[in-house]
Parts: C-alpha cells; sequence; structure tokens
C-alpha cells in the first residue's frame, strides 16, 4: 500500500512498528506502492532529491512529506515537487493514518 521511505536503524525499527499497526488496522503493507511518506531533511539523501527520483520513476506517485521544520523553504519545496499533504512533526497516528487514506483515494 505504501512504503516508509528513510535511513538508518531507527527508520527500519519504526518501518516495521508502523507496519505492524497498519496490519492491525486492516491495511496491507506490499511492495506495491500507493504511496510514499518521506522525511524533508534527511543526511544522506534529501526529500526533495528522493521525491524527484521517485518521480522520474513514476509520474503520477503520492508523497506525503514529514519534517520537523515547518519552514517556508520547506513547505515551498514540497509544494514545487507535488507533495500531496505535509505533516509536522510530532505527528499522531490518526493525523498519518488520515492523510493516507486521502492521498491514496484522491483522484489523480
Amino acid at each position: 500500500m505504501f512504503d516508509w521511505v528513510g535511513d538508518g536503524e531507527e527508520v527500519i525499527r519504526n518501518k516495521i512498528q508502523w507496519a505492524g499497526l497498519f496490519k492491525q488496522l486492516g491495511y496491507e503493507v506490499e511492495e506495491r506502492r500507493q504511496a510514499v511518506v518521506t522525511d524533508m531533511m534527511m543526511p544522506i539523501v534529501d526529500g526533495p532529491t528522493l521525491i524527484r527520483a521517485l518521480q522520474k520513476v513514476d509520474p503520477q506517485v503520492k508523497v506525503i512529506g514529514i519534517s520537523g521544520l515547518g519552514s517556508e523553504a520547506v513547505l515551498s519545496k514540497a509544494g514545487k515537487l507535488s507533495v500531496r499533504t505535509f505533516l509536522k512533526k510530532p505527528y499522531s497516528s490518526a493525523s498519518l493514518l488520515g492523510s493516507l487514506r486521502e492521498v491514496i483515494n484522491e483522484e489523480v
């Protein structure tokens, strides 16, 4: 249904925990991506670089951007890259699930 994109052990642990939560709530977690959730600022590849790479592979990719920094620059970059929704950290599981539901069901 979606993939959690990031780097580092903490992200991998979070990915496993979120996948378990989504499965408990009746969502499918698989390799076919309907949406991508990515942090906008990561140490190795930043969000905008990742989003541009994903858009080359799939121009219709649906992206939810997240960041602890709600600066105008981050929001502006996200908008220019067709990020469908932007969540500011910290965010609740309910807001993430709501955003996923909205983005996945959105017409392209």
